[in-house]
């Protein structure tokens, strides 16, 4: 009898025990990250990139990844394997480098760093280049503030999808004229495009933290390699972020500003609360201050 007990009593557990486990994980359930992603994502591709996610397969690096988020050789090749097609101007592969843009927002600039890569042809006719100019102006959008031209040579920049690229050539053959001068003596140049990752919709936060930087030099007279901002949010007349004075590890504070027909004007800098009287005379949104210090009341933080 004891026997029969037991053994009803452990058959009861292990039926209970198998109930438990289908409540807590559906049947349904994905059992891997893999079988998650498929159905957040869509279909993968043959390198397991999930196309209706945003990502693509990049060769160069060996990864799926967004190409709005990060940048990919692969894009440059392909504009340097379409050149070839189109003028029959073969450009090299050197490898990574770094190069300067200069981004804009009507009259407002600022100097981007931008990392990418490099092609270069020693030795290229002008009429070829030319070709190449013409390729790259009938392609893709040309940008004013990155243009120069110069005895010794020339500059032009486009914006190509989330990159940017400087076309570069450089004449090979100079000589000093008797006044000494320098003058072209010859057709060949060194002709360069340098690519790198560039997202258009980053140029208001770039402009704007720009010109809190030179608000914020002038008013703590530092030179504004000094200081480092950040934009954390903006809109169209409200920005808040942080700012460094100096290299990183330093320590830093919060800066409000607002933007008047003078432009971007600092309402408020520091590492306290900003003051509910700022707040309503420049109409800051919730989500930009969601509190904010009322002298008026005991310096009262008030949840807005």
């Amino acid at each position: 009898m004891k026997k029969s007990i037991i053994f009803v009593t452990l058959l009861l557990l292990i039926i209970l025990a198998g109930c438990i486990n289908k409540i807590g994980r559906p049947v349904n359930a994905p059992t891997n990250n893999s079988a998650v992603e498929k159905s957040i994502g869509g279909d993968q591709d043959e390198h397991g990139c999930l196309g209706p996610a945003g990502y693509s397969w990049c060769e160069a690096k060996q990864k799926c990844l967004r190409v709005f988020e990060e940048f990919c050789p692969d894009a440059v090749a392909a504009i340097v394997g379409s050149i070839k097609n189109e003028t029959g101007v073969e450009l090299v592969l050197i490898g990574d480098k770094e190069f300067n843009w200069i981004a804009s927002e009507g009259e407002a600039t600022t100097d981007v760093r931008i990392s990418g890569t490099s092609y270069v042809n020693d030795n290229v006719p002008m009429a070829d280049y030319l070709k190449i100019e013409k390729y790259m102006n009938d392609n893709f959008e040309a940008d004013s503030y990155n243009l120069a031209d110069g005895v010794e040579g020339g500059l032009r920049g486009y914006y190509v999808d989330y990159m940017v690229c400087d076309l570069n050539f450089r004449h090979n053959q100079m000589k000093q004229n008797e006044s000494g001068i320098s003058e072209l003596d010859g057709d060949s140049l060194k002709v360069t495009l340098d690519c790198g990752y560039f997202n258009k919709n980053d140029i208001p936060n770039l402009i704007t933290a720009q010109l809190i930087k030179e608000i914020l030099a002038r008013k703590y007279q530092k030179a504004i390699s000094e200081l480092t901002v950040r934009v954390d949010k903006n809109t169209d007349n409200h920005a808040a972020g942080s700012v460094r004075f100096g290299p990183e590890g330093t320590p830093g504070g919060l800066w409000f500003a607002a933007k008047t027909d003078n432009g971007w004007e600092l309402v408020y800098d520091g590492n306290g609360i900003i003051p509910c009287d700022a707040i309503n005379k420049y109409n800051f949104p919730e989500d930009i201050v969601p509190q904010c210090l009322d002298t008026k009341n005991n310096n009262e933080l008030i949840t807005r």
